[in-house]
């Protein structure tokens, strides 16, 4: 914060104004004249106010607290001495007292901008985002043209997901400063949750050309390049974020950018067709991750950072095969915060992976009740409950999934197929319907729900579903041959014998078929 500069509009106080308070609250309505007396208390009002400016402007703010300690002991109704104190306070570190004075200031006058300003700026800080947003908004209400009540409004818009609002006040904020390498950096971040990459970019990019040094503008870059899978250039930016960051007296390094950097490289990894080039990729991203936690001292204060550095380190080693290793880092991340719900989910999907089920429906189970919200978990649940034939419990976890969220398709097509299962074929076919409903142009769902209609014995619907399901996939090898089958018993061994020549040609080409009753539908983890 610019100390100088705020305090010209509010460090000093018009003498004359006091003595018109001290007046006012002196409870004589007969006093027609100010004493000397009262004067002098403004006169000494108005001189610890400006020894509390200097100090605050040569950096000693222990003698700024004195000096508007004694101010407010003058005239201790003036919310300016208040509000600079509260500057002093924060310039120590004392957050407390400074939001106490800063309120305390706002209490003699609601209306008060430079405090308004300040506290707003404080709690930003802080990383109270949420609390700095209404204190912004008044400070714009009194004053539109005040270009820190602008620019903290915009912020707090943007960094709460007000993406659209938020950029529309930072290009106001821009017009009146151009200079201000975060505000380019805020209105990209606002581009990018638009998903309007192209024009983040240029905002990023700009904020780097007017200070090179800003880690964070680095690192805005590699997340807005990681957003439109451009993962070398991001992997660079990355890289120069993390140079970049200066670390503070407690020497903690820059975690985000080496868990990102990790990120970076899993996704890279999951993108590339080279085998080669994803085992290094993955291999890269536990390197990040273990230099990360090389980095951190094992301490309380750490945990969190740690923990999210094994999770990371987790997902890689999934990816690479390496399922004992996953287990163990998803395992550390869990015993470090035990409400990382994610781990949880991870790791019980390497329990799966390797048909121990139990342990996989209980870590499902555990990550459920941590991300209520997220309907994967139960989802999960569900394929280790079928792996284990429990096809009932299967079906009331795909059905806990649907309740979480009911357009997540992938529960819709796995209860499904565990009616199908358990030969409960119309409500087999509904579920199919809904898979259809919400994605309509997926050749599998018409397909799977052809098998249902040819489980109850109407021939005429079954061919009307494998016809659908290769119109969408022509392809599709088994939707060919079950159309073949379903046309020959409807009589129509023409159309019948064209697929069957299709289903023959293309199983040539390929060498083999698709199954053709996958018990468990793929899904994103």
């Amino acid at each position: 914060m610019s100390f100088p500069r705020f305090f010209r509009t509010f460090s000093t106080i018009n003498i004359s104004l006091v003595l018109v308070s001290i007046y006012l609250l002196s409870g004589s309505a007969a006093q027609a004249q100010i004493s000397a007396g009262q004067k002098d208390i403004a006169a000494e009002y108005e001189q610890a106010m400006k020894a509390g400016q200097t100090y605050l402007g040569d950096d000693k703010p222990e003698e700024a607290v004195t000096a508007f300690t004694a101010a407010i002991q003058k005239v201790p109704y003036a919310p300016n001495a208040y509000a600079a104190r509260g500057l002093a306070f924060a310039a120590l570190e004392d957050y407390d007292s400074a939001l106490k004075d800063y309120k305390e200031a706002l209490d003699k006058n609601p209306k008060f901008l430079e405090a308004l300003v300040a506290r707003g700026k404080l709690y930003q800080e802080l990383g109270a985002i949420e609390l700095s947003l209404p204190d912004f908004q008044a400070a714009v209400e009194e004053n539109r043209l005040n270009y820190d009540a602008v620019f903290g409004l915009a912020k707090a818009m943007i960094l709460l997901g007000g993406g659209s609002q938020g950029v529309k006040v930072m290009d106001r904020a821009i017009k009146m400063n151009e200079e201000n390498p975060e505000a380019y950096r805020l209105r990209g971040r606002g581009y990018a949750s638009q998903g309007k990459l192209d024009q983040a970019l240029v905002d990023i990019h700009k904020s780097i050309e007017l200070d090179p040094k800003d880690h964070e503008s680095q690192f805005a870059l590699a997340t807005t390049l990681m957003q439109a899978q451009q993962y070398v250039p991001a992997l660079q930016a990355a890289l120069e974020s993390i140079k970049l960051f200066e670390p503070d007296e407690d020497g903690m390094p820059f975690v985000q950018g080496y868990l990102t950097k990790a990120a970076i490289h899993t996704e890279l990894g999951k993108t590339t067709e080279d085998e080669e080039l994803r085992k290094q990729t993955y291999q890269d991203a536990i390197l990040d991750c273990a230099t990360l936690l090389k980095l951190l001292p094992e301490a309380n204060e750490t945990a969190s950072a740690r923990a999210a550095a094994h999770h990371s380190q987790g997902v890689a080693e999934r990816m690479l095969g390496e399922i004992g290793d996953a287990i163990k880092s998803f395992s550390e991340a869990i015993a470090l915060n035990p409400e990382l719900g994610e781990s949880y989910f991870r790791r019980g999907i390497c329990f799966h992976y390797i048909d121990e089920d139990d342990l996989a429906i209980s870590d499902f189970e555990e990550a459920a009740s941590i991300n209520f919200n997220d309907p994967r978990a139960h989802l999960w649940q569900g394929y280790s409950y079928t792996g284990v034939g429990k096809l009932h419990e299967a079906i009331q976890a795909y059905s806990e999934a649907i309740a979480q969220s009911d357009r997540y398709t992938p529960a819709y097509v796995n209860r499904g197929l565990a009616y199908m299962q358990l030969a409960d074929f119309e409500k087999a076919i509904d579920d199919f319907n809904e898979a259809i409903r919400l994605e309509p142009t997926e050749a599998e769902h018409y397909f799977r729900r052809g098998l249902a209609y040819n489980q109850i014995g109407d021939s005429k619907l079954a061919s009307k579903s494998f016809a659908n399901a290769v119109e969408f996939d022509k392809q599709h090898v088994d939707a060919h041959r079950h159309l073949s089958t379903t046309m020959a018993r409807l009589g129509k061994n023409k159309q019948a014998d064209e697929h069957r020549r299709i289903a023959d040609k293309l199983d040539a080409q390929s060498g083999s078929a698709k199954p053709a009753d996958d018990v468990q539908s793929s899904t994103s983890s």
